[in-house]
């Protein structure tokens, strides 16, 4: 899981070297957080946003299975009214006409981010240097053969996104190198601890487990004669509902990750007899019970908001002296900044180690921020993105190959799953 393991030894070092001042942060604010080195029971903590997370989850479940089941249930009937009429002619739109190509879809983007996984390891900074370079070439190309496919507006969207990309790149280049140095250092810190790589294997299988059920569902929704516009919105929500699944297991094992560096920083190495026994396994009880609703609720909102922010900050930096232009970009820039006080991906390493409540993890982990001089540093790092380029090439090469064999099998439906199997790419890499 690349964005989750290597941001979280940063954050996660952040918050060790000050920790005699972040615990007493937490006692006189009274949120109740207990150190994960103490050893002491936790209280649930946004208990709100965990149930709507496990009912959406159940409602979502039994849809996907009616969905898919729908068109089976349509094929059955079908072949017996054709032998009953004598009817021959080739019915299209079944269930498993589409889910071998969701299938595909599943096997490249697990095997691109297993490849990223390994090769992040030991050809980090090569691996960076190559995703960021290629993202715009990539885009463009898959601009001018959605062009070439009639697909006019993907063809628009993905041309704007390498014009967006290419002045992104240009607006952070002089980072850049800062960016790989931190970039290699947290790789480095995170493949010494084995533990947590199988961790990121397991969470892996489980979102494979679920993408298979969704898939089921969209490849049923795909086949469907609810009409173009009605398919469309149902696999818009299929798709954000499959956004939120997928940040939060990827911020899941953000938060053990950053359990499990905390530990080894505080108590100066890994081999050191100090590290409380079975440490990964308190580190992931932790994650999937009391912190469990805040991961939730931060997952749905805190990837939006960081995204908005890496924009506006490369835009801000670019303008130059039109001062009304800059004026606007400011009132937006400061509004970014006040939502990232209570939203940020910092928060995860304190949820980690105190137990707190999300909105209350964001603002001590800004205020830490602020008030040790690490803002800086903070914004002057593009790991994030960096990371973000890697995932987006991921879920890119997975739906050119599903869509290029949807162009070979059914035409009219080329954008529905080259967009969802893209999205399922995405998914996946984030979970590497």
């Amino acid at each position: 899981m690349s964005d989750s393991q290597s941001r979280s030894p940063i954050s996660s070092s952040s918050s060790s070297s000050a920790t005699d001042q972040n615990v007493s942060r937490s006692q006189r604010s009274g949120d109740g957080g207990q150190t994960l080195a103490s050893g002491s029971s936790r209280h649930w903590r946004d208990i709100f946003w965990l149930a709507v997370f496990m009912l959406h989850m159940v409602l979502l479940g039994f849809g996907l299975t009616v969905l898919g089941l729908n068109r089976f249930q349509k094929k059955d009937r079908l072949n017996i009214d054709k032998y009953a009429a004598g009817i021959t002619e080739h019915h299209e739109g079944l269930t498993e006409d589409y889910w071998p190509m969701y299938a595909v879809a599943g096997g490249v983007g697990t095997a691109l981010g297993c490849a990223w996984l390994l090769l992040l390891g030991s050809r980090a900074n090569q691996m960076m240097k190559f995703t960021v370079h290629i993202l715009t070439t990539y885009l463009a190309v898959i601009s001018v053969l959605c062009f070439w496919g009639e697909q006019f507006f993907w063809g628009v969207v993905f041309a704007i996104g390498a014009a967006l990309q290419f002045l992104y790149i240009i607006s952070v280049i002089d980072r850049l190198p800062f960016t790989m140095l931190v970039l290699q250092k947290s790789v480095k810190m995170v493949w010494s601890l084995p533990e947590v790589m199988r961790v990121a294997y397991a969470f892996m299988f489980v979102m494979l487990l679920w993408m298979g059920l969704w898939s089921f569902g969209a490849a049923g929704v795909v086949a469907s004669s609810l009409g173009e516009s009605g398919c469309w919105w149902l696999l818009v929500v299929l798709s954000v509902s499959l956004f939120w699944t997928g940040a939060v297991l990827c911020n899941t094992v953000h938060v053990i990750v950053s359990g499990m560096v905390f530990l080894v920083l505080i108590h100066g190495g890994r081999e050191a007899s100090s590290i409380p026994p079975n440490s990964l396994i308190k580190s992931l009880q932790y994650a999937v019970t009391t912190s469990f609703g805040s991961i939730c609720y931060g997952s749905l909102f805190t990837a939006a908001i960081r995204t908005l922010r890496w924009e506006i900050r490369g835009v801000r930096s670019k303008i130059g002296n039109n001062e009304c232009l800059l004026c606007c970009v400011d009132f937006l820039f400061h509004l970014v900044e006040t939502l990232v006080r209570f939203f940020n991906k910092y928060a995860y390493v304190q949820i980690a180690v105190y137990g707190k409540s999300f909105n209350h993890s964001a603002r001590d982990a800004w205020e830490l921020f602020q008030s040790t001089g690490v803002e800086a540093l903070v914004a002057y790092d593009c790991s994030g993105a960096v990371l973000l380029m890697g995932t987006l090439m991921g879920g890119l090469v997975t739906g050119t190959c599903t869509g290029v064999w949807t162009w070979f099998e059914s035409r009219d439906r080329v954008s529905m799953v080259g967009s969802t199997a893209m999205l399922m790419g995405m998914v996946l890499r984030i979970h590497c």
